[in-house]
């Protein structure tokens, strides 16, 4: 997510803890909370509008900055979030198929993850099918 982030040129914070006060950010379980009020990408991979997610990062976007300035990204998204509103936990893209995250799916027990990658493999395949259909005529 913070790549996505910031090729966008959206800041980030560069230090959660010093920056927001939230410590203790590496190996620990955090309940993330998607949007409810809108549909979004990872809300209808995953079905439901909270989980526990694995987190071991010490930056991540500025969620205030990116509010004031959302015009600049009208394609972009902040679709979930944990800590109360303070920390972004996913990112997606309405002009193409991207979702970035700030928790680690791939360090999940739960079904966060498979259905996460399920999605990821099963978009990389139909993107593939379509252009060696294109290719094909």
């Amino acid at each position: 997510m913070q790549m996505m982030a910031v090729s966008q040129d959206i800041p980030l914070y560069i230090d959660i803890s010093e920056e927001i006060g939230i410590r203790d950010r590496r190996y620990v379980l955090d309940r993330v909370y998607v949007n409810e009020d809108e549909e979004s990408r990872l809300k209808s991979i995953l079905g439901y509008t909270h989980f526990l997610g694995y987190k071991q990062h010490h930056q991540g976007i500025r969620i205030d900055y990116f509010h004031k300035n959302q015009s600049r990204w009208p394609h972009l998204k902040i679709s979930s979030y944990s800590n109360g509103g303070k920390i972004a936990e996913s990112l997606e893209a309405s002009n193409r198929l991207a979702l970035g995250t700030q928790f680690h799916p791939e360090m999940d027990w739960w079904t966060e993850r498979l259905r996460i990658f399920t999605w990821l493999l099963e978009k990389g395949c139909e993107n593939k099918n379509k252009k060696l259909a294109k290719s094909n005529q």
